[in-house]
């Protein structure tokens, strides 16, 4: 199916949260994603660099026509939730941190599970509180320092943090769960878009 790419000249309701996929139209490749929040906007690119526009959206419709850029996908900001639960019996068990794992790391419960459970016992712990251990040591990511300096009350919440993070794979902590982001979508098996943002995980590029 061939993809319909339009172009948007007008200026948009910055009182409505949204996101767009910026592609080249020839060969419809991905570069960046027009993130608009809270009625400012900035072009999110690919390799991480990070344009922001603001409330000046004309501003950012001139770049977007200047970079040769069109708009493909149109992602309505209040549904970043990616339904996924991996679990092999479908079952909600307080398995969260299993489940970030499968999302974050593309492996199976199973594996997740055995990872964890080693971990766990080389600790004489229970495998929800190794996760730290098992995020860094075992899968080598890293903690967004400059995020655990943030006070409580200005904290993002999972929704959001999804929208402004269009590309790469976080695991997120929040109280009493955790959920992996993948390129701007949270997958978890309910929505826990409302809970505000503990602590990040930087998951390695492969």
């Amino acid at each position: 199916m061939d993809k319909v790419f339009f172009v948007i000249e007008s200026l948009l309701d910055p009182t409505e949260d949204n996101s767009f996929s910026l592609v080249e139209e020839t060969t419809g490749e991905n570069k960046a994603t027009v993130v608009i929040k809270d009625g400012k906007a900035g072009i999110y690119y690919e390799n991480g660099e990070i344009e922001n526009f603001e409330d000046n959206i004309n501003a950012m419709l001139a770049r977007v026509k200047d970079l040769g850029y069109k708009f493909n996908k149109l992602m309505n900001g209040n549904h970043r939730w990616k339904k996924y639960n991996p679990n092999p019996k479908s079952r909600n068990i307080g398995d969260c941190t299993l489940r970030s794992y499968c999302a974050a790391f593309d492996i199976d419960w199973d594996k997740a599970f055995d990872v964890a459970s080693k971990i766990a016992k080389d600790n004489a712990s229970m495998i929800q509180y190794v996760s730290d251990k098992v995020l860094t040591e075992h899968f080598g990511c890293t903690i967004d320092e400059e995020y655990k300096k943030v006070k409580a009350k200005d904290r993002i919440t999972v929704n959001n943090f999804a929208m402004t993070h269009p590309y790469g794979t976080y695991v997120l902590h929040v109280r009493q769960h955790q959920v992996t982001v993948k390129n701007g979508e949270y997958w978890d098996s309910w929505d826990s878009g409302d809970k505000k943002v503990t602590k990040i995980y930087h998951v390695k590029k492969k």
